[in-house]
């Protein structure tokens, strides 16, 4: 059954079909989905933000990444966040992503690998929302963090949650 999507704001309508295939594919709220991207990126399918401590932390140096690194990722890009959803290049990673740095890119490629994400995360917390968004944009620790009483990046959750609620009453462009 497909899903409908009439509830784009209008700067996401020209990814309609890949929309369509990624939340067809993995079942997310459409709404959700539009405003984790617009969070991220403001709906700019060549945006990047690269994560210099994360490198240093988490990929330099780190044998696990060198499949990566023998199809043409540098450490820097697999630190660096990509696309319309601003995913991680070492989720991809994890995700089975297996190509060229490039194709990350792709207005298709990425709202499948974000809409693959967020189910994943949203099936980990059993539906929690607030908790998924949190792994989402922080890793697993942020959600430890938030539960622990310590709100790590809580708002950017909360300013997702309130683009979806106005996505849905129609209110962004």
């Amino acid at each position: 059954m497909p899903i409908e999507l009439d509830i784009l704001p209008e700067r996401l309508t020209r990814f309609e079909r890949e929309f369509s295939y990624a939340l067809n594919k993995y079942y997310v709220d459409p709404a959700l989905l539009a405003a984790l991207v617009i969070q991220e990126s403001g709906g700019n399918p060549d945006a990047y933000r690269h994560e210099p401590e994360y490198q240093t932390k988490y990929v330099t140096g780190q044998a696990r990444w060198n499949r990566a690194r023998a199809l043409g990722w540098t450490d820097d890009e697999l630190a660096t966040s990509w696309g319309l959803t601003q995913v991680l290049g070492t989720t991809a990673w994890e995700m089975g992503f297996k190509y060229p740095p490039d194709k990350i890119l792709d207005p298709a490629s990425n709202l499948t690998l974000g809409a693959k994400y967020l189910r994943m995360k949203l099936d980990q917390y059993k539906g929690n929302t607030v908790e998924a968004l949190l792994a989402y944009n922080g890793g697993d620790g942020a959600v430890i963090a938030y539960r622990e009483g310590r709100p790590y990046n809580l708002n950017y959750a909360l300013n997702v949650l309130a683009l979806r609620d106005r996505i849905i009453r129609g209110e962004l462009d």
